[in-house]
């Protein structure tokens, strides 16, 4: 995705990859329940993005998986502590 910013060459098959990715989220927020799931699907494909343009030059560093902890993370929380 990023890539396809600075070469137009890329830009349409990011365009089309993202046109996809956006319609299967947005099927699995649909199956889940949303009540808006075209806004909720903007949530995963942002941390995508962001993850993306965090980990640029960092393929092999710290960072390789984030977007994958991240998305568990956003799907399944785990559950606040509750004080007694």
């Amino acid at each position: 995705m990023v890539k396809s910013a600075w070469r137009p060459a890329l830009q349409e098959s990011a365009a089309g990859w993202l046109r996809s990715l956006r319609a299967q989220m947005v099927e699995v927020m649909t199956t889940s329940g949303s009540a808006d799931s075209e806004i909720d699907a903007r949530l995963p494909l942002a941390i995508i993005s962001g993850v993306d343009v965090d980990s640029l030059g960092d393929i092999d560093g710290p960072r390789r998986g984030l977007a994958r902890t991240a998305l568990g993370r956003l799907f399944h929380r785990p559950s606040p502590k509750v004080s007694k």
